[in-house]
């Protein structure tokens, strides 16, 4: 399991040395985005003294094994999660687990998840609470529901969303299988979780930028009426590189930053489907080479199917 993640990752850095070929989304103004309050996490110092066993929060878990000096934190469903005292400003999304010493009396937890894509009401789901490593209790305080804009399209449906949020813009990137990124900082970093926050700074001299790279879902079939239509749709999954990334920049004559989003494959385009010998061949002009028979010489015969015949 280690090699393709090293490959991927290694494979991201290196386009991002080079110019994208993915195409270029029309991205929306900067202004027009929802303007939102991202709430700050708890501050540890209004942390309960401790929290019962019997208390816990759904799609969260708490691993603990006797004798050992830390234990495991985890959500499910593609939730990430964010725990300890964080430093106030733009909070990271978190990852689908943490580790952390056992013995830790009730600690800020932040369980982020995306959610609505497929009702059209995309948002982020943020729940935050605290969790006792020493009872395994957890407990949430609060939910705070932050609306989502898209701001860039592309193939296979992938979308990429957007907020701003005191001066800053957050992105969203859906990551249904392991992702990479590169922040605005030029960290690399891996999301196991099914999404992915970045935080940009309209305000930066020399513009801000970030990157996403993963794998997605994508069916590929033959140009229309090569193959019908039942064995179009028969045709399997298949998992393609996808790229992402947003940018924002200004100059003097700008009257706001600009926001750019590009969104494309990350490598060519997969073999066309195998059309089976049984299969019926609709509508296609064009010749066809027929191998000659086993021990006659010559070059393959050219015959021309005629639709209709």
């Amino acid at each position: 399991m280690r090699a393709p993640t090293t490959l991927l990752a290694t494979a991201f850095v290196l386009s991002a040395l080079v110019p994208s070929l993915a195409n270029a989304a029309n991205a929306p103004s900067l202004g027009s985005l929802p303007e939102v309050r991202l709430p700050e996490m708890l501050h540890p110092k209004d942390s309960p003294a401790s929290l019962p066993a019997t208390e816990a929060m759904e799609g969260i878990r708490v691993n603990r094994v006797k004798h050992r000096e830390f234990g495991n934190v985890e959500a499910t469903d593609g939730r990430c999660i964010t725990l300890g005292s964080i430093a106030p400003g733009a909070v990271p999304s978190g990852n689908a687990s943490a580790m952390i010493r056992a013995s830790t009396s009730a600690l800020p937890l932040r369980v982020e998840r995306f959610v609505g894509a497929n009702s059209g009401k995309p948002e982020l789901e943020i729940t935050d609470g605290w969790v006792d490593m020493t009872s395994s209790g957890i407990r949430g305080e609060r939910t705070t529901r932050i609306p989502l804009t898209i701001v860039g399209t592309g193939p296979a449906g992938y979308s990429v969303y957007g907020f701003r949020s005191e001066g800053k813009l957050h992105v969203v990137f859906p990551t249904p299988q392991r992702f990479v990124f590169v922040d605005a900082f030029g960290k690399l970093g891996f999301v196991g979780c099914q999404h992915a926050r970045l935080v940009l700074d309209p305000a930066a001299g020399s513009g801000s930028i970030v990157r996403m790279a993963g794998m997605i879902e994508s069916r590929r079939s033959a140009p229309k009426g090569l193959i019908s239509k039942a064995r179009e749709t028969a045709q399997p999954m298949t998992l393609r590189g996808i790229e992402a990334s947003v940018s924002v920049s200004r100059t003097k004559r700008d009257r706001e930053p600009l926001l750019s989003v590009t969104v494309g494959w990350s490598e060519d385009e997969p073999p066309m489907p195998v059309i089976g010998n049984a299969e019926q061949v609709e509508a296609f002009e064009g010749p066809v080479a027929i191998p000659p028979e086993p021990g006659v010489e010559g070059e393959p015969i050219q015959v021309h199917i005629e639709e209709g015949e």
